[in-house]
């Protein structure tokens, strides 16, 4: 819930790649359209773009063809995507990966430009480079009302391992968050709500630590996160011991039926 009002949300982070390959997104009528503009008149208020530091090749031009995959998703490629919301009245979620690609609780590789750093000067980077990300998506006009720092954080961020140096990161995270707009929701992002004890491996060490934020998010793929009851029970745990806001900030479900 955000100014009393629910999030209706979905990812388009890959949208200009999808795009710029050749396909067409159809309205109702099987007329081209916007996809941005379809999300919007059907209800959609929010859209989730990740944003990776330099997801591109070493020593060659920076173009999608030299890119890692996945959409791309550098801070232009966000910034494009902004000015469309903008036009089409849809608030804008960043979800900065501190990664120059996926981070998720198997890895989270450390950006090219913080390789030698210490975990505290990652931390710096961090902040520096969240600064100037947020200022360059205000510039577009474009409504933020949440910014996630870090993309299930789990297990790893920018190449360190651990909660305890997570924490160090997201510190600074936050920080550069609560400069840029104290009104912003901060999000903190984790995955496996199955776990037996959820709580204590995210939650309690953030809150040890001093994290900043407002928004305890997690993944719920039902292939392997079990119930909803039982995410619900995880999530209001949080909510109830450190007074956090919750959400699910990534959900997919099998559509196909089973394969076995």
């Amino acid at each position: 819930v955000n100014n009393g009002n629910w999030i209706k949300g979905v990812d388009i982070s890959s949208i200009l790649s999808v795009e710029n390959s050749g396909y067409v997104y159809k309205n109702k009528d099987g007329s081209d359209g916007d996809l941005i503009k379809i999300l919007a008149d059907s209800g959609i208020n929010c859209v989730r773009v990740r944003i990776w530091n330099d997801p591109y090749l070493e020593g060659v031009e920076k173009t999608p063809i030299n890119s890692y995959g996945g959409g791309v998703c550098d801070l232009d490629y966000a910034l494009a995507i902004a000015k469309r919301c903008k036009e089409a009245g849809i608030s804008f979620y960043p979800d900065f990966h501190y990664s120059d690609w996926w981070s998720d609780p198997g890895r989270s590789i450390c950006p090219k430009a913080w390789e030698g750093m210490s975990v505290e000067e990652k931390a710096a980077a961090a902040k520096e480079f969240t600064t100037n990300c947020l200022e360059k998506i205000g510039e577009t006009g474009v409504t933020m009302n949440m910014v996630s720092i870090g993309n299930e954080t789990n297990n790893h961020m920018s190449g360190e391992d651990g909660i305890e140096n997570i924490a160090i990161i997201l510190k600074d995270a936050a920080t550069a968050v609560r400069n840029y707009d104290e009104n912003i929701l901060i999000a903190v992002h984790f995955a496996n709500p199955e776990s037996s004890n959820y709580l204590g491996n995210f939650a309690k060490p953030l809150d040890e630590a001093g994290v900043d934020y407002d928004i305890f998010a997690s993944s719920y793929y039902p292939f392997w996160h079990r119930t909803l009851d039982n995410l619900k029970r995880k999530l209001d745990a949080v909510a109830d011991e450190y007074g956090k806001l919750t959400m699910i900030a990534e959900y997919s479900y099998s559509y196909r039926g089973s394969t076995n």
